[in-house]
């Protein structure tokens, strides 16, 4: 699932088999604010880095926090069930 496409900003954030991807481009990540990868352990993690990578200026679509949001709640439900 992908959150974020190059054609929507400077973020290209998706799942991943090993974990949650952000792969950064744009005049943010060539002015060394931020690296050009993250990889986070769960969707929390990801909205976290995403919300930073904003305050960085990092330009997203806003729609891409609804997706994560949906994944954070499905992720702390599973979480939740399992206790």
């Amino acid at each position: 699932m992908s959150y974020c496409r190059w054609s929507d900003g400077d973020l290209y954030a998706y799942r991943g088999a090993d974990g949650f991807h952000v792969h950064v481009t744009g005049p943010v990540m060539v002015a060394g604010k931020v690296r050009e990868r993250y990889v986070e352990p769960s969707a929390q993690a990801l909205l976290a880095r995403v919300l930073w990578l904003g305050v960085q200026g990092c330009d997203y679509p806003w729609d891409a926090l609804r997706w994560l949001k949906e994944d954070v709640v499905a992720e702390v439900s599973e979480k939740e069930l399992a206790q």
